[in-house]
């Protein structure tokens, strides 16, 4: 197709029978009847009812007020050549971004920050192109699978806020105005179904908007964030770590090396670490998971102090863990890096309790920003957990919420446990690094300007 950026239908939207979905899905049932938990915190601001518009194949649904950076899906390849045909003065694209989420369990995304940051980068070439200012700029994608265009939904809000300086809020707003609505929550990485928790696009987003204007990104996030760095430390074969803020790391739970015939390429030695840390300032090392699994003097040997804190996989914390945790973070030098045998759920937990305390995050943006940094952070009753702690006082670093306000169920927490660990071990933690690269070698240059799209 002259003239168009599109990764060809064929190769980039094939999904499973089970992802294939109508048009006009109907309504998710409930999840374990469990009521959601601040609900509102769901829902758009701005939308008008007044307004609202049908979800059609092929309609363009404009992102900017000046109605010349629009949206869209197509069918088909036939579909976007009879567009281009009919629109000669649009200009036509897509990416293959939005679909290069690698699941744990069931979830499907929200895509990593990295991911994020390239598919901004890409849109904007397009907007700031010499070639391409008379012309309407067209960013479409497939219908067949709301996962996918769920995704491109939260990375086009993305673009409009980290660019253009959108709230949350009124970039997602084009997308809040069709009804019904073709977009699905995001999911914990379990298979547990129904899900017992849903994690609206939104949320991500302000997550991300409330990091952004406390700096963590950066002053300009899509100019000063290191993708390639992200990358490479995130790679489960290189140390599966992320530095989610400026004060904590969430990394894979290290573990000795006993037998050549239990290692594979996905588990690290704890000496791995040391030199990383060392660059990055860290302090303070909190082992959420079994002390059993590797001997903590690698590291105190290196100089850093050091704390086990362990509670049961897929669980909540006491509130005397989360004491204990903060009053430790409070304490160090430097930056704190924490783990449990993911580098998940216990630890995207205790990191969100700080988040909540001190940055005044709320439980969902903190699932959501989390998710971005390190996806598949926050399992099972912890999503919750953090919930009820939103709601809950605090005396100093003590949460004055019960410790059995949540209910856990721990076979079920440890059904979870055992999914998250063979995903894991299996490296399914979602590295993006070539499948960008991939991708960004096969968008066509705009150079030419020439054809439809």
């Amino acid at each position: 197709m002259a003239g168009s950026t599109s990764p060809g239908f064929a190769d980039s939207w094939q999904q499973d029978d089970d992802e294939i979905v109508q048009l006009f899905p109907a309504p998710a049932s409930p999840t374990k009847a469990l009521a959601p938990l601040y609900a509102e915190e769901d829902v758009v601001k701005g939308v008008d009812p007044s307004k609202l518009v049908k979800w059609v194949a092929g309609e363009k649904y404009p992102m900017v007020e000046d109605g010349w950076f629009y949206y869209t899906t197509h069918i088909d390849d036939a579909h976007t050549e009879e567009e281009i045909n009919t629109y000669p003065a649009d200009f036509l694209f897509s990416s293959y971004l939005p679909d290069t989420y690698r699941s744990f369990c069931s979830d499907w995304g929200p895509c990593s920050i990295s991911v994020i940051l390239a598919f901004c980068k890409e849109v904007h070439e397009k907007w700031e192109h010499p070639m391409l200012q008379s012309r309407a700029l067209v960013y479409y994608s497939a219908p067949a699978c709301q996962k996918v265009f769920t995704n491109t939904a939260l990375m086009l809000g993305a673009y409009m806020m980290l660019h253009h300086s959108y709230t949350p809020d009124d970039a997602l707003l084009p997308f809040a105005q069709i009804s019904p609505s073709p977009f699905l929550p995001f999911r914990d990485a379990t298979f547990i179904n129904p899900p017992t928790f849903d994690l609206h696009a939104v949320c991500c987003l302000r997550g991300l908007y409330r990091a952004m204007r406390l700096g963590w990104l950066g002053t300009q996030p899509v100019q000063d964030f290191d993708i390639e760095e992200y990358e490479r430390l995130d790679d489960p074969a290189v140390l599966n770590m992320n530095q989610v803020s400026p004060k904590f790391i969430a990394f894979l739970g290290p573990q000795d090396k006993r037998t050549a015939e239990e290692w594979d390429e996905y588990m690290h030695e704890p000496h791995e670490y040391v030199p990383v840390f060392q660059a990055r300032n860290v302090s303070l090392i909190i082992r959420l998971n079994d002390a059993s699994t590797y001997d903590k003097r690698v590291f105190t040997d290196a100089g850093f102090d050091f704390l086990d804190l362990e509670f049961q996989d897929c669980t909540t914390p006491s509130p005397e863990i989360v004491k204990t945790f903060l009053d430790a973070v409070d304490g160090a030098r430097g930056v704190v890096a924490v783990h449990c045998l993911a580098g998940l759920g216990r630890t995207g937990t205790l990191i969100g309790c700080h988040m909540m305390l001190h940055e005044g995050f709320t439980a969902k943006e903190v699932m959501g920003y989390l998710r971005l940094m390190r996806p598949g952070s926050v399992i099972g009753p912890q999503q919750q957990f953090l919930c009820e702690l939103q709601q809950a006082g605090w005396n100093g670093n003590f949460p004055l919420i019960g410790s059995g306000k949540v209910a856990v169920d721990l076979e079920e927490s440890a059904a979870m446990a055992k999914q998250v660990a063979n995903a894991v071990r299996q490296g399914r933690r979602r590295s993006s690094i070539s499948v960008s690269n991939r991708t960004l070698a096969r968008v066509d240059s705009v150079s030419g300007g020439g054809g439809g799209g």
